[in-house]
């Protein structure tokens, strides 16, 4: 016949029967009061967890100590806060709210102290919080609190005395009997001296028969200030070690499940966490396991750091709304007339987009974006005649995504996409150029008078159109003006545009007769040539040549000079834009 569980086992717990004589005899001279542990056993107990007459015990206990410490000289008009409670090393479930609330009550029916909790003090206080979150790191990582800390706290928060708190437990198992032992440990610090002056510590021991599944199982313990904690199980054939990492894998996929719950990846473009990137540790001594005859069973009581989750979640929404307003500058672009607003707007998207891919990039540790997203980052790129990048996101897709389907598409495109000369330079270009307002201030000087040179503004204008940019009228400027900030003479100052371009020829025409034919005359051009380019205020590329010159011809002064601005942009401005620019994207 097969009895309930509860009627199989009666768990025996080993409780302080004397503590409150025992707390009370060893305070008062001294300020530390050595650990308090039980005798006997308590047959009415049902658990191994920390229950509601432990909690009142425990306050009644704790109050005990307090008010019986003579060197404390406790005063109705002070103030003692309850302060944190770290439990990261109690394998069960504990309420520290609980048993404040219950020392709370014992201490205001002694009418000795005020006492409040320092969350509620210093709700208002961004100052306290501070303070507080300082000395809960001290209390957690060296046992004790910084003097000034302390100090500073108390005066912000307005509280005398702040009460610190740690519970850990330990588990023993013999045979079929169990003992779990909690340690207790407290420490009272003066807000006015900024000295602990009273410290407290008691074990309390429970034991019994043990259960077929430990408490910790049955009702596994909530999250820490400092771990998010998940309960994991498996059931398999083969070996023990086995079957613990299947139980860590499952509550590995409950912490990526908690993380993915606060996200909107519908789109498919984020992508959620992948629980085989979650590393979890499990919690002290938070396993136990069951063989039958052809199986394990397997439960592991996992945790992570909770700013692993704040920082996963934190990284996917950032991404996410980085695609979102990607794709909302892209939409308003393809849908604006004015060319001037519809590069601008593009150049947001395509912004956003470069950063998508290279903060976050596929198969990495900050792999957040799907390769369904690269995919469409290239698809926009190939719009703008840039198959340079697209090339890259699809390349991105073939080196690192586990997805042969993905691969295989990824190399596909990319036999779909040949780089030339041509695109090569454009897609340079654009590193610049792209969607930018752009300013171009060309002249020339010839035997000392100054002409606008259109030619050259024609070049240039022609170039940095097909990177996509918005080529803005002249500058309000004096030839002169031109000519000097081409030399670099003049500093550039263009409010309301991004990008200046500043080109000037000064020099000399030359005549000649005709070799051929006496009555006609020759011309070349010798001098100087000046190009700058300046972008957000500051020089990105410039070319300064001497000696410059033309071939000899019969066209006039106008045909030299057109053809010198054709001379200088295919042999020298050109490829210093183009320097510039590949400079710029080696940087990035």
């Amino acid at each position: 016949m097969t009895r309930d569980f509860t009627d199989q086992r009666e768990i025996t717990s080993t409780w302080v029967l004397l503590f409150s004589v025992l707390a009370l005899l060893t305070t008062g001279c001294g300020t530390t009061n050595q650990p308090s542990i039980t005798t006997s056993s308590d047959p009415k107990a049902i658990t191994f967890a920390i229950d509601a007459r432990d909690y009142r015990e425990i306050g009644g206990v704790l109050a005990q100590s307090l008010l019986a410490d003579e060197e404390l000289d406790l005063k109705q008009t002070e103030v003692m806060a309850l302060g944190p409670v770290e439990d990261d090393n109690c394998l069960y479930r504990f309420d520290a709210r609980k048993l404040q609330e219950k020392l709370q009550t014992v201490l205001f029916r002694a009418g000795k102290v005020q006492v409040s909790f320092a969350v509620d003090a210093m709700k208002e206080n961004s100052a306290a919080r501070a303070r507080y979150s300082i000395m809960q790191l001290q209390w957690e990582k060296a046992n004790t609190v910084n003097a000034e800390d302390l100090q500073a706290f108390g005066r912000l928060a307005d509280i005398d005395y702040l009460l610190f708190g740690r519970v850990a437990s330990q588990v023993s198992t013999r045979r079929r009997a169990e003992e779990v032992t909690y340690t207790f440990n407290w420490k009272l610090g003066d807000c006015r001296s900024g000295l602990l002056v009273w410290t407290y510590e008691e074990e309390r021991a429970k034991s019994g028969l043990a259960p077929t599944l430990p408490g910790w199982v049955t009702d596994p313990r909530g999250d820490s200030k400092h771990y998010l904690y998940a309960l994991g199980r498996a059931q398999r054939s083969g070996t023990r070690q086995g079957v613990l990492e299947s139980a860590k894998q499952d509550a590995e996929k409950v912490f990526a499940e908690r993380v993915n719950a606060q996200l909107d990846s519908r789109k498919g473009f984020v992508r959620p966490v992948n629980a085989r990137r979650v590393d979890a540790e499990q919690a002290p001594q938070g396993q136990h396991v069951i063989r039958s005859a052809f199986r394990y069973s397997a439960w592991r009581l996992m945790r992570v750091p909770r700013k692993w989750y704040e920082a996963e979640i934190a990284k996917r929404k950032t991404a996410l709304e980085t695609w979102n307003h990607a794709e909302s500058a892209f939409t308003q672009a393809t849908t604006a007339n004015d060319p001037e607003k519809k590069a601008i707007l593009s150049r947001r998207a395509l912004a956003l987009l470069e950063q998508i891919v290279d903060e976050y990039p596929v198969g990495a540790q900050t792999y957040v974006f799907s390769e369904r997203a690269l995919f469409r980052i290239a698809d926009i790129w190939m719009r703008f005649d840039n198959p340079w990048e697209a090339r890259r996101c699809c390349q991105r897709i073939l080196d690192h995504s586990a997805n042969e389907r993905f691969r295989e598409t990824a190399a596909a495109r990319l036999e779909e996409m040949p780089i030339t000369k041509e695109s090569r330079s454009r897609a340079a270009l654009m590193r610049i150029f792209f969607g930018r307002t752009v300013r171009l201030a060309c002249t020339y000087s010839l035997d000392g008078t100054l002409s606008r040179w259109r030619s050259m503004e024609e070049k240039l204008a022609s170039c940095i159109r097909q990177a996509h940019a918005v080529v803005l009228d002249p500058p309000d400027l004096e030839l002169q003006e031109m000519l000097d900030t081409a030399s670099g003479k003049r500093k550039v100052s263009e409010p309301d545009a991004d990008i200046v371009i500043a080109a000037a020829f000064e020099g000399n025409a030359i005549t000649r007769a005709n070799p051929e034919v006496p009555s006609r005359h020759d011309a070349r051009l010798e001098g100087s040539a000046y190009m700058r380019g300046i972008a957000d205020g500051k020089p990105f590329c410039s070319c300064s040549l001497s000696g410059a010159r033309n071939g000899w011809s019969s066209g006039g002064k106008n045909e030299r000079v057109a053809n010198m601005a054709s001379n200088l942009f295919e042999r020298h401005f050109r490829d210093a834009m183009l320097n510039a620019s590949t400079a710029k994207t080696s940087e990035e």
